[in-house]
């Protein structure tokens, strides 16, 4: 397995990179099957609130005999049932199917198909490596997905909260952990692109210049994410490196870009129509009844803060050092950053335990608090005069 796949690791991520979300598992399934030396690979996921497993993808699967497709399913269900690999020999046809599973869950199933010969147990191993590299794919497209569906948003109240503690003296603010590990420094506010700068920007250049505005800050958005998502792969391998999947894929949506362009049309500059498209999406994204769905909005948000900054052409903040950074959110970008120059942890105000951040920082070894409303008085100055800047940051124990 060591030979292969990397192989396939790289295609699938360049599959991620190049594909617009509804073709990437299409996509990923041609490459499977050329992996694993098969004529057909079908890719079989549990719909929320559907019985049994449903056909997403199937390359050569239209090609396969209704009995093969039958029996295709069969197999699917039987290794999500067992949760391990399971075979079925009918000669002279030969399935191998492997079970994807995400936190626990059932997730789905990849069933192989070849027609001459058996699968080899080094063919099973390399399905079952890929199967739960597949599980970050599948995740981000059903998150595009989220993004894409028509249901009204749904408003949540902001909620607010008081840090414990003397404010005159030393602040201690009360969180949930999102990654283990002590961090002791001098607190530094690093916050997304101030979006309010968007406003800012008023006079349209014309549709065609903005247009070419657009497309600049997509493209040095998409070199960026490459590059996060390489930096990712040296310290934490390929499979890993998917997690920023997710951002690659919005930048080749087509509801995305199409909204984007209806703004250009209707003489929005460049920075107003993203951030509508984004304000847009974002509201879709908070109606979607699933909390870890939910999450996902900080890689929206993500996303938006570095488009943004090169439509805008705003200069980067100067890069972290041994400091405890205090963000709105838990942002993979951000935490890539922080491993980069080492930064001692992360104090964020919104975003849950199992977000696309919190679960890169924890396999970065970054210490990291989320849940930390009215993270302002961190900075209000309320605090004795001789008391040095320094925060401290207790984790709730789990």
């Amino acid at each position: 397995m060591a030979g292969p796949l990397p192989s396939i690791l790289e295609r699938l991520s360049r599959v991620v990179e190049s594909h617009v979300p509804l073709q990437v598992l299409d996509a990923a399934s041609k490459a499977i099957a050329a992996e694993v030396d098969a004529d057909s690979c079908s890719i079989f996921l549990m719909e929320p609130g559907q019985p049994g497993l449903h056909l997403r993808s199937g390359f050569g699967h239209l090609a396969l005999s209704d009995a093969l497709k039958g029996a295709t399913l069969v197999v699917a269900s039987d290794a999500l049932h067992r949760m391990r690999p399971t075979r079925a020999e009918n000669p002279p046809d030969s399935l191998l199917a492997v079970p994807m599973v995400l936190r626990g869950q059932p997730l789905g199933a990849i069933v192989a198909h070849a027609p001459a010969h058996s699968f080899s147990d080094e063919q099973e191993r390399t399905l079952c490596a890929i199967a739960a590299h597949m599980v970050g794919i599948v995740e981000s497209a059903r998150f595009i997905e989220a993004v894409d569906n028509e249901s009204a948003p749904e408003v949540h109240p902001r909620i607010e909260a008081v840090p414990s503690g003397d404010l005159a003296g030393e602040l201690v603010l009360q969180g949930t952990p999102a990654s283990p590990g002590i961090a002791i420094g001098a607190a530094v506010f690093r916050r997304a692109f101030p979006r309010e700068l968007a406003h800012r920007d008023l006079a349209s250049r014309g549709k065609e210049p903005e247009r070419q505005r657009v497309r600049d800050g997509f493209e040095k958005t998409r070199n960026d994410i490459v590059k996060l998502q390489a930096a990712a792969t040296s310290d934490l391998g390929e499979d890993q490196a998917l997690i920023f999947s997710s951002h690659l894929m919005l930048l080749n949506d087509p509801l995305l870009l199409a909204r984007i362009d209806q703004g250009v049309e209707q003489d929005k500059t460049a920075p107003g129509a993203i951030e509508a498209a984004i304000d847009e999406l974002e509201g879709r994204l908070r109606g979607v009844h699933d909390p870890y769905i939910q999450e996902r909005v900080e890689d929206l948000e993500d996303l938006c803060s570095r488009i943004l900054g090169h439509v805008m052409e705003s200069k980067w903040p100067s890069p972290l050092l041994a400091q405890v950074v205090v963000s709105p959110r838990i942002a993979p970008s951000l935490v890539m950053e922080m491993k980069t120059h080492g930064a001692a942890g992360i104090v964020a105000e919104a975003g849950g335990t199992t977000s696309h951040g919190a679960l890169l920082a924890r396999s970065l070894g970054v210490p990291a608090v989320t849940g930390i409303p009215g993270r302002d008085a961190i900075g209000s100055g309320r605090r004795r005069p001789d008391r040095r800047r320094h925060h401290r940051v207790r984790r709730r124990q789990a």
